[in-house]
């Protein structure tokens, strides 16, 4: 099994989904929709096996201390992969038939969706999530501590990594309000991950800008390049542009540029946002 260098980055979701049976028996070949342990000459995986190959939530242990965690499929790494050095240090890369991927999506696709819907991968904004999840899903996946800046805890979110459910992104984030049983999606959000290349960051970050700027009618626009992000570290920038809508919703479409200091990737993020979840994070 090959080895993979990563840009830093603290991965904030992971989760594992599927609740399956224990595999059985000496032959792995036959393992089937189940949770086992193989070993390999290098190292050891642990996770979910389809036909006796790795396919699902896994990770694998090498002999020196490297641990690789993520989704697999047909035996080959497709998704969001992390690895975790024995220093403690971790670094993230999305994957597509053991390949990296700098970009996860057909930027002509984005451009059809985003010219008719309010949706990302599928996912409607201000749908209910129970249109697409069960209740115990929701809440299994749920994060309650994540703004924990934040003294009102108002709003929590749902982060999800699974290629299944993603589509054209590599993380989907929810944002969800606390007691609301109805789940109505208050903010959802679409990231792709870049490594060593912010240069394609900044150019999808232009494409979707101007294609969200045509199809979307706005009563303000504000063009945001920040050189340096003085209360993080003075090394890290982002850029992009934030629509207020004339409905009050708002969209943000922005590429981040983190420096090595703060544990996070370089990434792309197209988000919408009701009116009073926006002010509530700025505020």
């Amino acid at each position: 099994m090959t080895k993979f260098i990563f840009v830093l980055i603290i991965l904030i979701f992971s989760s594992a989904n599927a609740e399956v049976i224990n595999c059985v028996g000496a032959n792995t070949k036959e393992w089937n929709n189940c949770i086992g342990s193989k070993k390999y000459e290098d190292g050891i995986y642990n996770g979910k096996f389809i036909n006796g190959k790795k396919d699902g939530y896994g990770e694998i242990i090498y002999n020196d201390g490297l641990i690789i965690k993520g989704w697999f499929s047909n035996d080959l790494m497709n998704g969001q992969i992390q690895v975790i050095y024995d220093n403690g240090n971790k670094q993230q890369g999305y994957f597509k038939n053991g390949e990296y991927q700098n970009i996860g999506f057909n930027i002509d696709e984005v451009n059809n969706i985003l010219s008719k819907n309010f949706e990302i991968s599928g996912f409607r904004f201000q749908d209910s999530l129970l249109n697409y999840f069960d209740e115990d899903f929701i809440l299994k996946n749920a994060r309650f501590d994540f703004y924990e800046y934040k003294k009102d805890k108002k709003y929590y979110l749902i982060g999800l990594n699974n290629p299944k459910y993603t589509r054209d992104f590599q993380q989907i984030i929810f944002t969800l309000k606390k007691n609301d049983k109805t789940y109505k999606i208050h903010g959802i959000s679409g990231k792709v991950f870049f490594i060593e290349n912010i240069n394609d960051c900044k150019k999808l970050e232009k494409k979707i800008s101007k294609i969200i700027s045509k199809n979307y009618k706005y009563k303000d626009k504000d063009r945001v390049i920040i050189d340096t992000w003085d209360e993080i570290d003075k090394k890290s920038f982002y850029s992009g542009t934030n629509l207020v809508l004339k409905t009050n919703e708002v969209i943000s479409s922005f590429c981040y540029n983190w420096s090595k200091e703060t544990g996070k990737s370089d990434n792309y993020k197209l988000s919408f946002f009701t009116k009073d979840l926006s002010d509530w994070i700025e505020n």
